[in-house]
C-alpha cells in the first residue's frame, strides 16, 4: 500500500508550486468557495485555505473579484521574459525627444551619456528625481539606461557609416551633379577629363583572395613590411567610346627621404600647374575644345596665380592690396579683421591659376564636391592598376620592380576599363541628377499646394523666393 507523510507531502507542494496562483487554480477555488456556500458551510474561506495550503487573504480574494468584475486574472509570473514596468514611459513624445536629442548632440560631435539623457527628461518632466537623495538618482541613471538599452542605443564610434554632410558641402555636391549631368545632355555631349593623383608603396601587397587553410600554423607569413618609399603618380582619363578612351599626362616620380604621411605633401602647386600646362598642350594635339575638366579641391589645385595677397604679409601691405582690390576697410582695424575682408574679396573674385590656365584655352574646370570620390571615376582606375601591382608582391619584391611593374600596368590598362570607370560614374550622376530633380517637383508641388489651401498669389511667390533660397 502506498503511504507518504503529510507533512512531506505539504513541503514537497509549498517548494515546488509557484507563488503564483494559476488560471486553473482560482478557478478551482472559486468552485469550492461556490460548492460550499452552497451547502450552508462556515469559514468557507478559512476552510479551502486549510485544504489546498493557501493564505486565507489569497481565497477570499478570489471570491471578491469574481462577485465584482464577474470573471478572474491571472498575474504574470515574476521572470525576464516579460516587460517590466519602467519609470520612463517609452511614449512617442519620449522617443522622439531623446532620438532629436542624441541626433543633435552627434552632429555637434559632443559626448552625449545617460545622465545627459536623464537630464532631459527631468527638465521636461518626463521623470521626476530627488537630485538630493543618492539612491532616487542611482535609480532613477539606471532607469535611463534601461530604457535606452530598450530603445536600442549603443555606446562607442558607430561603424560602418558614413560622414554627414553640412549644408554648404549638400550644395556644392548637388551643383557639381547638375552641371556635369547638364554636360553630359548637351548634344555633342561635353568632353570631360577627370584628373587626380596616387601613390603606391614599396610593400604594398593585395593578397585578400590569397589561399590558405586555418589549421596549417606552419604557413604562417612573417609580420609585413614597412610600407617604404612611395612612387607618386598623376594623370587624367577621357572617355571617347570603347576604343579610344585613354589616359592623359602619365607622370610618375619617386618620393623623398622625409615622406609626409599623407602624400598630397609630395606634390606642390609648382609642380602642379607645370603638369597642367603639360595637359593643356596634349588636349591640343588631341584637338579637344570645350574641354570640362573635373579634379577635387586639393590646396595645391586651388593655388591663386603669383603675386596674389596672402595672410603672411605685414598690414601696411595688406592695406595696399584692399586699395588696390577696392575693398573698403578701416585703416584702423586689426590686421586679422584687414585679412578676413580682403580674403572673402579674393576667394569670391580671383580664380586660381589652372581655372585660368583652362580658359585661356576654352577649357572649365569642375570641382568634385569633397568626401564624394565616388564621384570621380580615375579613383577606379587607380585601384585596377594598384591591384595588379599588388597581386605580383612577394618578399623579395624590390623597389625597382614595382616601378617596372607600375609601368606595365599603366601601359596595359585597356581603353575599355577607363570607358566603363567613367560611364559607371556618369550614370550614377545622372541617377543623381533624377533624384535631385524629383525632390524639386515635389517640393514644389507642396508650395503649390499650402498656397492653393491659402488662396493668395502672394503666397505661392514667397514660397518659391523661399525654396530658391
Amino acid at each position: 500500500m502506498l503511504h507518504a507523510d503529510f507533512d512531506e507531502v505539504c513541503a514537497f507542494v509549498n517548494k515546488s508550486r509557484p507563488p503564483a496562483l494559476s488560471l486553473g487554480e482560482r478557478l478551482d477555488i472559486l468552485r469550492l468557495q461556490a460548492y460550499f456556500r452552497k451547502n450552508g458551510l462556515k469559514n468557507q474561506s478559512g476552510h479551502i485555505a486549510e485544504l489546498l495550503g493557501r493564505s486565507i487573504k489569497t481565497v477570499k480574494g478570489v471570491w471578491s473579484e469574481y462577485c465584482t468584475t464577474k470573471a478572474l486574472t491571472v498575474a504574470s509570473a515574476p521572470s525576464n521574459r516579460t516587460e517590466h514596468a519602467c519609470r520612463i514611459p517609452s511614449s512617442k513624445v519620449v522617443t522622439k525627444l531623446v532620438l532629436e536629442f542624441v541626433r543633435t548632440r552627434r552632429l555637434t560631435r559632443t559626448r552625449v551619456v545617460a545622465k545627459d539623457i536623464l537630464a532631459l527628461l527631468s527638465e521636461n518632466g518626463h521623470i521626476s528625481v530627488d537630485m538630493s537623495n543618492a539612491k532616487d538618482v542611482s535609480a532613477a541613471l539606471r532607469a535611463s539606461q534601461a530604457f535606452l538599452a530598450k530603445q536600442g542605443y549603443m555606446r562607442g564610434a558607430q561603424k560602418g557609416g558614413a560622414y554627414g554632410l553640412t549644408k554648404e558641402l549638400v550644395l556644392k555636391r548637388d551643383n557639381y551633379v547638375r552641371f556635369i549631368d547638364a554636360a553630359l545632355k548637351e548634344s555633342p555631349s561635353r568632353t570631360i577629363v577627370y584628373i587626380d593623383e596616387s601613390y603606391i608603396h614599396h610593400h604594398y601587397s593585395r593578397h585578400n583572395d590569397s589561399l590558405y587553410h586555418p589549421d596549417d600554423k606552419v604557413a604562417n607569413p612573417p609580420k609585413a613590411k614597412h610600407k617604404g618609399r612611395r612612387l607618386c603618380f598623376v594623370a587624367g582619363i577621357m572617355s571617347d567610346g570603347e576604343e579610344n578612351s585613354r589616359l592623359l599626362g602619365l607622370e610618375i616620380f619617386q618620393g623623398g627621404k622625409c615622406q609626409p604621411k599623407d602624400y598630397h605633401g609630395m606634390f606642390t602647386h609648382a609642380f602642379f600647374v607645370d603638369w597642367f600646362g603639360d595637359l593643356l598642350e596634349e588636349l591640343e594635339k588631341l584637338q579637344k575644345y570645350g574641354v570640362i575638366i573635373a579634379m577635387d579641391n586639393a590646396k595645391y589645385h586651388q593655388g591663386k596665380p603669383f603675386g596674389t595677397p596672402t595672410g603672411s604679409m605685414k598690414k601696411a601691405d595688406m592695406l595696399a592690396a584692399c586699395a588696390t582690390y577696392g575693398v573698403e576697410v578701416d585703416e584702423r582695424s586689426t590686421r586679422p579683421v584687414v585679412w578676413a575682408a580682403l580674403k572673402d574679396h579674393i576667394d569670391r573674385t580671383v580664380k586660381s591659376e589652372v581655372e585660368s590656365m583652362a580658359m585661356e584655352r576654352g577649357h572649365l574646370v569642375a570641382w568634385t564636391p569633397p568626401y564624394h570620390s565616388d564621384l570621380q571615376p580615375i579613383e577606379m582606375v587607380w585601384s585596377d592598376v594598384k591591384g595588379k601591382v599588388g597581386r605580383q608582391y612577394t618578399v623579395t619584391t624590390s623597389f625597382e620592380d614595382v616601378r617596372v611593374r607600375l609601368d606595365a600596368a599603366f601601359t596595359a590598362l585597356p581603353s575599355k576599363t577607363i570607358y566603363n570607370c567613367i560611364g559607371h560614374t556618369e550614370r550614377k550622376v545622372a541617377a543623381m541628377s533624377l533624384y535631385l530633380e524629383t525632390l524639386d517637383e515635389a517640393d514644389e508641388e507642396l508650395g503649390q499646394c499650402s498656397s492653393d489651401d491659402e488662396g493668395s498669389v502672394d503666397n505661392v511667390s514667397e514660397a518659391s523666393s523661399d525654396d530658391d533660397e
